[in-house]
Protein backbone atom coordinates (compact mmCIF):
# COMPACT_ATOMS: atom_id res chain seq x y z
CA UNK A 1 0.00 0.00 0.00
CA UNK A 2 2.62 2.41 1.20
CA UNK A 3 4.32 1.56 -2.44
CA UNK A 4 0.99 2.37 -4.48
CA UNK A 5 0.99 5.33 -2.89
CA UNK A 6 4.71 6.55 -3.20
CA UNK A 7 4.79 5.42 -6.90
CA UNK A 8 1.36 7.61 -7.49
CA UNK A 9 3.20 10.54 -5.87
CA UNK A 10 6.19 10.34 -8.22
CA UNK A 11 3.97 10.34 -11.42
CA UNK A 12 1.67 13.08 -10.08
CA UNK A 13 4.99 15.22 -8.97
CA UNK A 14 6.59 14.74 -12.67
CA UNK A 15 3.29 15.58 -14.17
CA UNK A 16 3.19 18.69 -12.42
CA UNK A 17 6.59 19.89 -13.37
CA UNK A 18 5.91 18.67 -16.71
CA UNK A 19 2.98 20.79 -17.28
CA UNK A 20 4.98 23.80 -15.31
CA UNK A 21 7.09 23.37 -18.77
CA UNK A 22 4.61 23.27 -20.98
CA UNK A 23 5.46 19.47 -21.58
CA UNK A 24 1.59 18.42 -21.45
CA UNK A 25 1.66 15.65 -23.80
CA UNK A 26 3.82 13.90 -21.59
CA UNK A 27 2.29 15.06 -18.72
CA UNK A 28 -1.09 13.44 -19.46
CA UNK A 29 0.83 10.51 -19.99
CA UNK A 30 2.25 10.46 -16.56
CA UNK A 31 -1.22 11.56 -15.19
CA UNK A 32 -2.83 8.57 -16.38
CA UNK A 33 0.24 6.07 -15.29
CA UNK A 34 -0.90 7.67 -11.87
CA UNK A 35 -5.11 6.82 -12.55
CA UNK A 36 -4.01 3.32 -13.49
CA UNK A 37 -2.25 2.79 -9.77
CA UNK A 38 -5.04 4.87 -8.27
CA UNK A 39 -8.03 4.78 -10.04
CA UNK A 40 -10.27 6.32 -7.50
CA UNK A 41 -8.58 9.24 -7.27
CA UNK A 42 -10.67 11.78 -8.85
CA UNK A 43 -8.74 14.79 -8.62
CA UNK A 44 -6.10 13.39 -11.68
CA UNK A 45 -9.19 13.28 -14.15
CA UNK A 46 -9.60 17.07 -13.15
CA UNK A 47 -5.57 17.66 -13.30
CA UNK A 48 -5.11 15.74 -16.74
CA UNK A 49 -8.79 17.32 -18.05
CA UNK A 50 -6.93 20.45 -17.76
CA UNK A 51 -3.59 18.97 -19.48
CA UNK A 52 -5.54 17.89 -22.57
CA UNK A 53 -7.01 21.62 -22.75
CA UNK A 54 -3.69 23.25 -22.83
CA UNK A 55 -2.86 20.52 -25.98
CA UNK A 56 -6.02 21.78 -27.21
CA UNK A 57 -7.64 18.21 -27.10
CA UNK A 58 -11.01 19.46 -26.11
CA UNK A 59 -13.44 16.13 -26.77
CA UNK A 60 -10.56 14.25 -25.38
CA UNK A 61 -10.35 16.58 -21.92
CA UNK A 62 -14.70 16.39 -22.07
CA UNK A 63 -14.43 12.87 -21.04
CA UNK A 64 -12.09 13.90 -18.33
CA UNK A 65 -14.65 16.73 -17.28
CA UNK A 66 -17.35 14.29 -17.49
CA UNK A 67 -15.77 11.23 -15.52
CA UNK A 68 -14.96 13.92 -12.60
CA UNK A 69 -18.25 15.61 -12.48
CA UNK A 70 -20.04 12.25 -12.05
CA UNK A 71 -18.98 11.98 -8.74
CA UNK A 72 -18.31 15.62 -8.11
CA UNK A 73 -21.32 17.08 -9.66
CA UNK A 74 -21.23 20.40 -7.49
CA UNK A 75 -17.84 21.58 -8.09
CA UNK A 76 -17.91 24.73 -9.78
CA UNK A 77 -14.51 24.79 -11.48
CA UNK A 78 -15.05 21.84 -13.45
CA UNK A 79 -18.46 23.20 -14.41
CA UNK A 80 -16.83 25.98 -15.73
CA UNK A 81 -13.94 24.10 -16.95
CA UNK A 82 -16.36 22.06 -18.68
CA UNK A 83 -18.59 24.88 -20.17
CA UNK A 84 -15.10 26.49 -21.70
CA UNK A 85 -14.17 23.09 -23.39
CA UNK A 86 -17.84 22.87 -24.94
CA UNK A 87 -17.45 26.57 -26.04
CA UNK A 88 -14.15 25.96 -27.64
CA UNK A 89 -16.06 23.03 -29.67
CA UNK A 90 -18.95 25.51 -30.60
CA UNK A 91 -21.62 23.56 -28.43
CA UNK A 92 -22.70 26.93 -27.15
CA UNK A 93 -26.17 24.82 -26.09
CA UNK A 94 -23.63 22.49 -23.77
CA UNK A 95 -21.50 25.00 -22.60
CA UNK A 96 -24.85 27.01 -21.66
CA UNK A 97 -26.06 24.56 -19.09
CA UNK A 98 -22.94 24.44 -17.63
CA UNK A 99 -22.50 28.17 -16.71
CA UNK A 100 -26.26 27.67 -15.49
CA UNK A 101 -25.63 25.30 -13.70
CA UNK A 102 -22.52 27.20 -12.41
CA UNK A 103 -24.50 30.18 -11.23
CA UNK A 104 -27.16 28.25 -9.71
CA UNK A 105 -24.37 27.11 -7.26
CA UNK A 106 -23.42 30.63 -6.72
CA UNK A 107 -20.87 31.58 -9.18
CA UNK A 108 -20.56 34.97 -10.14
CA UNK A 109 -18.00 33.38 -13.17
CA UNK A 110 -20.73 31.24 -14.11
CA UNK A 111 -23.31 34.30 -14.03
CA UNK A 112 -21.16 36.47 -15.89
CA UNK A 113 -20.55 33.36 -18.55
CA UNK A 114 -24.08 32.70 -18.89
CA UNK A 115 -25.30 35.78 -19.59
CA UNK A 116 -22.39 36.33 -22.08
CA UNK A 117 -23.64 33.40 -23.97
CA UNK A 118 -27.16 34.63 -24.01
CA UNK A 119 -26.53 38.38 -25.02
CA UNK A 120 -24.48 36.31 -27.68
CA UNK A 121 -27.67 34.47 -28.86
CA UNK A 122 -30.09 37.47 -29.04
CA UNK A 123 -27.59 39.27 -31.08
CA UNK A 124 -27.07 36.18 -33.67
CA UNK A 125 -31.85 35.79 -33.69
CA UNK A 126 -31.84 39.21 -34.19
CA UNK A 127 -29.19 39.20 -36.89
CA UNK A 128 -31.16 36.22 -38.48
CA UNK A 129 -33.88 38.27 -38.62
CA UNK A 130 -32.85 41.01 -40.28
CA UNK A 131 -30.52 39.46 -42.80
CA UNK A 132 -34.53 37.15 -43.32
CA UNK A 133 -36.14 40.84 -43.86
CA UNK A 134 -33.26 42.16 -46.08
CA UNK A 135 -33.34 38.45 -48.01
CA UNK A 136 -37.15 39.09 -48.69
CA UNK A 137 -36.62 42.26 -50.33
CA UNK A 138 -33.63 41.09 -52.39
CA UNK A 139 -33.95 37.71 -52.95
CA UNK A 140 -30.93 37.69 -55.30
CA UNK A 141 -28.63 38.49 -52.77
CA UNK A 142 -25.77 35.51 -52.77
CA UNK A 143 -23.90 37.13 -49.80
CA UNK A 144 -27.06 37.59 -47.64
CA UNK A 145 -27.76 34.06 -47.91
CA UNK A 146 -24.33 33.35 -47.27
CA UNK A 147 -23.92 35.23 -43.94
CA UNK A 148 -27.71 33.80 -42.65
CA UNK A 149 -25.97 30.28 -43.18
CA UNK A 150 -23.35 31.43 -40.95
CA UNK A 151 -25.63 33.18 -38.60
CA UNK A 152 -27.26 29.66 -38.62
CA UNK A 153 -24.62 28.11 -37.42
CA UNK A 154 -24.01 30.17 -34.33
CA UNK A 155 -27.39 28.71 -33.09
CA UNK A 156 -27.24 26.38 -30.26
CA UNK A 157 -28.12 22.77 -31.88
CA UNK A 158 -28.23 24.49 -35.13
CA UNK A 159 -30.07 22.46 -38.22
CA UNK A 160 -27.22 21.96 -40.56
CA UNK A 161 -30.67 21.77 -43.10
CA UNK A 162 -31.47 25.43 -42.96
CA UNK A 163 -27.66 26.03 -43.55
CA UNK A 164 -27.08 23.71 -46.22
CA UNK A 165 -30.20 25.09 -48.20
CA UNK A 166 -28.82 28.91 -47.62
CA UNK A 167 -25.49 27.87 -48.70
CA UNK A 168 -26.55 26.32 -52.01
CA UNK A 169 -29.18 28.88 -52.90
CA UNK A 170 -25.79 31.61 -52.25
CA UNK A 171 -23.96 29.02 -54.71
CA UNK A 172 -26.93 28.98 -57.31
CA UNK A 173 -27.22 32.96 -57.09
CA UNK A 174 -23.20 33.01 -57.43
CA UNK A 175 -21.80 29.96 -58.65
CA UNK A 176 -18.16 31.63 -57.66
CA UNK A 177 -18.90 32.03 -54.50
CA UNK A 178 -15.57 30.38 -53.18
CA UNK A 179 -16.11 30.61 -48.82
CA UNK A 180 -19.86 28.81 -49.69
CA UNK A 181 -18.39 25.70 -51.64
CA UNK A 182 -15.96 25.23 -48.37
CA UNK A 183 -18.79 25.71 -45.80
CA UNK A 184 -21.14 23.51 -47.58
CA UNK A 185 -18.14 20.62 -47.69
CA UNK A 186 -18.39 21.24 -43.70
CA UNK A 187 -21.72 20.96 -43.42
CA UNK A 188 -22.16 18.04 -45.54
CA UNK A 189 -19.81 15.94 -43.22
CA UNK A 190 -22.76 16.44 -40.34
CA UNK A 191 -25.07 14.95 -42.16
CA UNK A 192 -25.37 11.44 -43.10
CA UNK A 193 -27.47 11.96 -46.12
CA UNK A 194 -24.24 12.93 -48.98
CA UNK A 195 -22.17 10.73 -50.48
CA UNK A 196 -18.30 10.96 -49.81
CA UNK A 197 -18.52 11.99 -53.66
CA UNK A 198 -20.52 14.67 -53.05
CA UNK A 199 -18.79 16.33 -49.95
CA UNK A 200 -15.72 15.90 -52.22
CA UNK A 201 -16.93 17.65 -55.32
CA UNK A 202 -17.69 20.86 -53.04
CA UNK A 203 -14.49 20.70 -51.61
CA UNK A 204 -12.87 20.20 -55.33
CA UNK A 205 -15.01 23.70 -56.35
CA UNK A 206 -13.63 25.29 -53.33
CA UNK A 207 -10.21 24.87 -54.20
CA UNK A 208 -10.34 24.81 -57.79
CA UNK A 209 -12.04 28.94 -57.45
CA UNK A 210 -9.68 29.65 -54.75
CA UNK A 211 -6.95 28.72 -56.73
CA UNK A 212 -8.59 30.85 -60.16
CA UNK A 213 -8.68 33.98 -57.56
CA UNK A 214 -5.29 33.55 -56.01
CA UNK A 215 -3.91 33.20 -59.41
CA UNK A 216 -5.68 36.94 -60.89
CA UNK A 217 -4.22 38.22 -57.55
CA UNK A 218 -1.15 37.38 -58.54
CA UNK A 219 -1.18 38.25 -62.09
CA UNK A 220 -3.08 41.69 -60.97
CA UNK A 221 -0.20 42.21 -59.10
CA UNK A 222 2.35 41.40 -61.88
CA UNK A 223 0.27 43.78 -63.83
CA UNK A 224 0.52 47.03 -61.65
CA UNK A 225 4.34 46.73 -61.64
CA UNK A 226 4.23 46.31 -65.07
CA UNK A 227 1.77 49.11 -65.67
CA UNK A 228 4.22 51.38 -63.20
CA UNK A 229 7.39 50.40 -64.95
CA UNK A 230 5.77 51.55 -68.40
CA UNK A 231 4.62 54.71 -66.51
CA UNK A 232 7.82 55.79 -64.74
CA UNK A 233 9.77 55.06 -68.04
CA UNK A 234 7.87 56.41 -71.18
CA UNK A 235 9.17 55.79 -74.89
CA UNK A 236 10.97 58.88 -75.95
CA UNK A 237 12.63 59.93 -79.00
CA UNK A 238 13.61 57.53 -81.71
CA UNK A 239 11.91 54.64 -80.00
CA UNK A 240 8.62 57.13 -79.35
CA UNK A 241 8.08 58.28 -83.18
CA UNK A 242 9.28 54.70 -84.62
CA UNK A 243 5.73 53.84 -82.92
CA UNK A 244 3.88 56.15 -84.22
CA UNK A 245 4.83 56.22 -87.58
CA UNK A 246 4.66 52.04 -87.35
CA UNK A 247 1.15 51.77 -85.80
CA UNK A 248 -0.58 55.06 -86.43
CA UNK A 249 -2.62 53.30 -89.40
CA UNK A 250 -3.68 50.99 -87.29
CA UNK A 251 -3.76 52.26 -83.43
CA UNK A 252 -5.56 55.68 -82.38
CA UNK A 253 -2.90 57.79 -80.79
CA UNK A 254 -4.42 57.28 -77.54
CA UNK A 255 -3.76 53.17 -77.92
CA UNK A 256 -0.16 54.21 -78.55
CA UNK A 257 0.20 56.82 -75.91
CA UNK A 258 -0.79 54.42 -72.75
CA UNK A 259 1.30 51.58 -74.79
CA UNK A 260 4.12 54.20 -74.74
CA UNK A 261 3.48 54.81 -71.32
CA UNK A 262 2.05 58.13 -70.78
CA UNK A 263 -1.46 57.67 -68.21
CA UNK A 264 -2.09 58.00 -65.13
CA UNK A 265 -4.77 55.47 -63.27
CA UNK A 266 -7.74 56.17 -61.69
CA UNK A 267 -8.54 53.21 -59.79
CA UNK A 268 -7.92 50.34 -62.42
CA UNK A 269 -8.60 52.43 -65.23
CA UNK A 270 -6.13 54.08 -67.73
CA UNK A 271 -6.21 57.58 -69.10
CA UNK A 272 -4.17 59.04 -71.56
CA UNK A 273 -2.24 61.41 -70.82
CA UNK A 274 -2.42 63.65 -73.68
CA UNK A 275 -0.40 66.88 -72.64
CA UNK A 276 2.73 64.70 -71.74
CA UNK A 277 2.36 62.68 -75.19
CA UNK A 278 1.98 65.51 -77.26
CA UNK A 279 5.12 67.07 -75.31
CA UNK A 280 7.19 64.09 -75.39
CA UNK A 281 6.22 63.59 -79.50
CA UNK A 282 7.32 67.00 -80.37
CA UNK A 283 10.75 66.73 -78.48
CA UNK A 284 11.32 63.62 -80.03
CA UNK A 285 10.27 65.21 -83.84
CA UNK A 286 12.52 68.24 -82.95
CA UNK A 287 15.63 66.50 -81.54
CA UNK A 288 15.72 63.14 -83.99
CA UNK A 289 15.47 65.47 -87.05
CA UNK A 290 18.97 63.88 -88.26
CA UNK A 291 17.58 60.30 -86.84
CA UNK A 292 20.24 57.65 -86.28
CA UNK A 293 18.83 54.59 -87.91
CA UNK A 294 18.30 51.91 -85.57
CA UNK A 295 17.48 48.46 -86.16
CA UNK A 296 13.84 47.89 -85.49
CA UNK A 297 13.16 44.37 -87.95
CA UNK A 298 13.14 42.37 -84.96
CA UNK A 299 9.51 43.84 -84.12
CA UNK A 300 7.47 41.63 -86.85
CA UNK A 301 4.35 41.58 -86.44
CA UNK A 302 4.02 44.40 -84.12
CA UNK A 303 0.51 45.49 -82.39
CA UNK A 304 -1.19 46.72 -79.44
CA UNK A 305 -3.06 44.08 -77.07
CA UNK A 306 -4.11 45.15 -73.30
CA UNK A 307 -2.56 48.53 -73.67
CA UNK A 308 1.21 46.96 -74.56
CA UNK A 309 3.02 46.99 -77.33
CA UNK A 310 3.40 42.99 -78.69
CA UNK A 311 5.44 40.89 -81.52
CA UNK A 312 4.77 38.07 -83.44
CA UNK A 313 7.31 35.20 -81.38
CA UNK A 314 7.68 33.64 -85.22
CA UNK A 315 8.00 30.27 -84.22
CA UNK A 316 5.21 28.93 -82.12
CA UNK A 317 1.69 28.62 -82.66
CA UNK A 318 -0.78 25.83 -83.03
CA UNK A 319 -4.39 25.67 -84.53
CA UNK A 320 -7.53 26.16 -82.13
CA UNK A 321 -10.77 24.30 -82.50
CA UNK A 322 -14.53 25.47 -81.48
CA UNK A 323 -17.49 23.07 -82.02
CA UNK A 324 -20.12 25.12 -84.86
CA UNK A 325 -22.57 24.53 -82.85
CA UNK A 326 -21.13 27.12 -79.87
CA UNK A 327 -20.15 30.07 -82.61
CA UNK A 328 -23.40 29.49 -84.42
CA UNK A 329 -26.05 29.68 -81.29
CA UNK A 330 -23.87 31.66 -78.44
CA UNK A 331 -25.02 34.63 -77.36
CA UNK A 332 -22.55 35.78 -74.99
CA UNK A 333 -19.58 36.25 -77.35
CA UNK A 334 -19.20 37.87 -81.05
CA UNK A 335 -17.60 35.53 -83.78
CA UNK A 336 -17.87 37.63 -86.36
CA UNK A 337 -14.67 39.11 -86.38
CA UNK A 338 -12.55 35.55 -85.44
CA UNK A 339 -11.20 34.38 -89.04
CA UNK A 340 -12.89 31.00 -87.96
CA UNK A 341 -13.14 27.90 -91.11
CA UNK A 342 -14.54 25.02 -91.27
CA UNK A 343 -12.85 21.92 -90.38
CA UNK A 344 -13.14 20.23 -93.57
CA UNK A 345 -11.01 18.44 -96.11
CA UNK A 346 -11.55 21.05 -98.49
CA UNK A 347 -11.22 24.00 -96.62
CA UNK A 348 -7.62 22.59 -94.98
CA UNK A 349 -5.90 22.01 -98.79
CA UNK A 350 -6.76 25.62 -99.72
CA UNK A 351 -6.06 27.21 -96.70
CA UNK A 352 -1.88 28.42 -96.93
CA UNK A 353 -1.63 28.64 -93.06
CA UNK A 354 -2.50 25.36 -92.80
CA UNK A 355 0.78 22.32 -92.87
CA UNK A 356 -2.38 20.91 -95.29
CA UNK A 357 -2.04 23.03 -98.10
CA UNK A 358 -1.92 21.77 -101.54
CA UNK A 359 -1.60 18.10 -100.39
CA UNK A 360 -4.50 15.91 -101.98
CA UNK A 361 -7.48 14.93 -100.52
CA UNK A 362 -6.75 11.21 -99.31
CA UNK A 363 -3.14 12.70 -97.37
CA UNK A 364 -5.39 15.33 -96.22
CA UNK A 365 -8.01 13.08 -94.44
CA UNK A 366 -5.21 11.97 -92.30
CA UNK A 367 -6.04 15.64 -90.23
CA UNK A 368 -9.20 14.63 -89.96
CA UNK A 369 -8.62 11.49 -88.46
CA UNK A 370 -6.04 12.87 -86.00
CA UNK A 371 -8.75 14.77 -83.92
CA UNK A 372 -12.01 12.48 -84.63
CA UNK A 373 -14.58 15.06 -83.66
CA UNK A 374 -18.05 13.82 -83.01
CA UNK A 375 -19.96 17.34 -84.65
CA UNK A 376 -18.75 19.38 -86.57
CA UNK A 377 -16.17 22.40 -85.63
CA UNK A 378 -14.61 25.71 -86.87
CA UNK A 379 -10.74 25.94 -86.58
CA UNK A 380 -8.19 29.11 -86.56
CA UNK A 381 -4.53 29.02 -86.86
CA UNK A 382 -3.05 30.94 -84.53
CA UNK A 383 0.15 32.33 -83.48
CA UNK A 384 2.37 32.91 -80.54
CA UNK A 385 2.69 36.91 -79.50
CA UNK A 386 5.38 37.98 -77.13
CA UNK A 387 4.79 41.38 -74.93
CA UNK A 388 7.71 43.72 -74.90
CA UNK A 389 8.99 45.68 -71.44
CA UNK A 390 9.39 49.60 -71.17
CA UNK A 391 12.78 49.31 -73.54
CA UNK A 392 11.62 47.43 -76.14
CA UNK A 393 12.91 43.98 -75.06
CA UNK A 394 10.88 41.06 -75.37
CA UNK A 395 9.17 40.07 -72.52
CA UNK A 396 6.65 36.90 -71.49
CA UNK A 397 4.49 34.62 -73.98
CA UNK A 398 1.03 35.65 -74.31
CA UNK A 399 -0.97 32.63 -72.25
CA UNK A 400 -3.53 30.65 -73.72
CA UNK A 401 -6.32 32.50 -72.43
CA UNK A 402 -4.76 35.97 -73.72
CA UNK A 403 -4.23 34.52 -77.27
CA UNK A 404 -7.76 33.36 -77.60
CA UNK A 405 -8.52 37.08 -77.03
CA UNK A 406 -6.25 38.19 -79.07
CA UNK A 407 -7.71 36.24 -81.79
CA UNK A 408 -11.52 36.97 -81.01
CA UNK A 409 -11.99 33.92 -79.49
CA UNK A 410 -13.68 32.91 -75.84
CA UNK A 411 -11.13 30.80 -74.45
CA UNK A 412 -13.54 28.19 -72.35
CA UNK A 413 -15.53 27.58 -75.97
CA UNK A 414 -12.03 26.49 -77.30
CA UNK A 415 -11.96 22.19 -77.42
CA UNK A 416 -9.47 20.78 -75.32
CA UNK A 417 -7.70 19.23 -78.23
CA UNK A 418 -6.50 22.95 -79.59
CA UNK A 419 -2.88 23.44 -79.58
CA UNK A 420 -1.67 27.12 -78.63
CA UNK A 421 2.07 26.95 -78.69
CA UNK A 422 3.69 24.65 -80.78
CA UNK A 423 6.90 24.42 -82.20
Amino acid sequence: MQSTELDEKYFLERAHKRVENKDYKRAINDFTRALRINPKNDEIYLLRAEAKVKSDLFKKALEDFNLYLEKNSQSIYALLRRGDCHLKLNSRKLALKDYNQADQLGSEEGTKKKLDIESYLEKVETSIKNLSLKLKEDPKDAKGYFLRAMEFKKQPGFDHKLIIKDLEQSILLDSNFEEAYFELHCAKISCDQYSSEEIASDLEKYHKIRRLREFAEANEAHINDIDERTKNNPLTRENLLFMIKALSDQYSEEQIGIASGYFYKKDKIKIFDRDKFLEAKEFAINSCKEQVDKDYLYLDGLSIFKNRFCILDGEHGGTVFIPSRIVNQTKEWDYSNADLKDWEVKTIINDESHSAFGEDEEDAKEWMEIYSFNEPMKYIQVEQYSYLDEKLNVEEWFTAEEQADFYGLRYEDCDPKSSWCDG
